[in-house]
């Protein structure tokens, strides 16, 4: 968890990939301090070290992941977030497109997609 919870801010996915490479350098050395307490003399083996060096599904499955929201998920109907929501539409199904729409224009309201339903479309027709 301690992996997850110190990834640099433009990390946005499933947590699938080798999460080293999305670490800032002040949590970098967070965690190998961490790692150091922890497993002193087998640092290299510790299961902190393998969720950066490996990919991390071989730690935690994408299909046991229940919510995962990111700034890049959320839709609006202005340009705060820098995402064309017109053109999104054009690619959703009827329903789906439908239903942003009134989310969205229904006043301030932004929606805030949950990347781990693995399509937006389901994500805008199922409740969940």
């Amino acid at each position: 968890m301690s992996v997850f919870y110190n990834l640099g801010a433009h990390y946005h996915g499933n947590y699938q990939d080798c999460l080293g490479s999305f670490q800032t350098y002040k949590a970098s050395a967070a965690l190998n301090l961490r790692n150091e307490m922890l497993h002193p003399g087998k640092e290299d083996h510790s299961e902190l070290i393998l969720a950066i060096r490996q990919k991390a599904s071989e730690i935690i499955r994408e299909d046991v992941i229940v919510l995962n929201i990111s700034p890049a998920a959320v839709l609006d109907s202005d340009d705060r977030n820098s995402v064309d929501e017109s053109q999104l539409v054009k690619s959703l199904s009827k329903l789906a497109a439908k239903n942003l729409l009134a989310y969205t224009r229904s006043g301030a309201n932004a929606v805030a997609i949950n990347g781990a339903v693995p399509a937006i479309n389901d994500a805008l027709t199922q409740a969940r």
